[in-house]
């Protein structure tokens, strides 16, 4: 595979919800792909497995699983298996770029600090959210677009409180959701802090006393991590050649590219790509 495809949600505009059943038979979405979307995805009754980002889940009942757009995504659904997904566009609730961290302190889950996407829900809110997904159902082809994205919205807040009590997330801050969201979007031109602190409209420092601060990291390595995490995406998922790699992550020197990758990962490319796909 030269390069990762990228699936997009399309002519349904900018939501689009399916319900399945034992019925659908096995899907097996082997190929590695990313999202042009915002995900959950919810089991009723289990079987199979997904991978997001090199993690791999088992399909569990009562369970629900978050996938933002940029993550490396295949899925492998047995035919004993049902439940649901929704898939959104931010912008289908916040009709701006500057409203980015709103979304994300709204629905932490889909947020760049979150590293689990996999939720085990608890009887009591597995029912609740059943309840909400036949109200969207029954109401899909009647209600109006405020109905029915305001179920959503009851779905993603039920989801909120056990997402949030399940894990230790750092401190809730705009700065850092907006430099994060700036980052994915602009890795591979822009490695500088000073740039990203200008489009922030806040100093170097006080950027780095932020990261600091919420993450205990500096805001140049949050750069040099997402570098770093696409490159080992392309490795694993593509058989593009590290040269390739290197110039399509806008480094001018292969060399330095591969000195890089070992003093952050302890190897080299080339080592990484072979022990990863033993």
């Amino acid at each position: 595979m030269e390069q990762i495809p990228v699936h997009k949600l399309g002519l349904t505009g900018q939501h689009d919800f399916s319900l399945w059943g034992k019925s659908a038979g096995i899907l097996k979405a082997e190929v590695p792909h990313r999202h042009d979307y915002f995900e959950f995805i919810l089991f009723f009754e289990g079987g199979g497995t997904q991978s997001i980002d090199f993690v791999n889940y088992p399909n569990d009942a009562g369970s629900v699983y978050f996938i933002r757009t940029g993550q490396v995504h295949m899925m492998n659904r047995s035919a004993n298996s049902s439940g649901c997904n929704f898939r959104f566009l931010r912008s289908y609730f916040y009709d701006n770029e500057t409203s980015a961290a709103a979304f994300f302190r709204e629905y932490p889950f889909f947020s760049l600090q979150a590293t689990q996407p996999h939720l085990k829900l608890s009887e009591e809110i597995f029912a609740a959210l059943q309840k909400l997904i036949e109200a969207y159902s029954l109401s899909e082809k009647i209600a109006s677009p405020e109905t029915l994205k305001s179920i959503v919205r009851s779905m993603l807040q039920l989801l909120k409180r056990p997402f949030e009590q399940s894990l230790d997330l750092p401190a809730k801050h705009g700065v850092l959701e907006r430099y994060m969201a700036l980052i994915a979007a602009n890795f591979t031109e822009i490695r500088s802090v000073s740039e990203y602190a200008e489009m922030l409209h806040i100093t170097p420092n006080y950027l780095n006393e932020v990261c600091s601060r919420d993450l205990g990291l500096s805001a140049k390595t949050l750069i040099e991590e997402q570098v770093m995490l696409e490159t080992k995406r392309l490795l694993f998922h593509t058989d593009l050649s590290i040269k390739e790699i290197s110039f399509q992550l806008n480094f001018e020197d292969p060399s330095y590219f591969i000195r890089r990758f070992k003093e952050k990962n302890g190897m080299t490319p080339a080592a990484f790509r072979d022990a990863s796909r033993s």
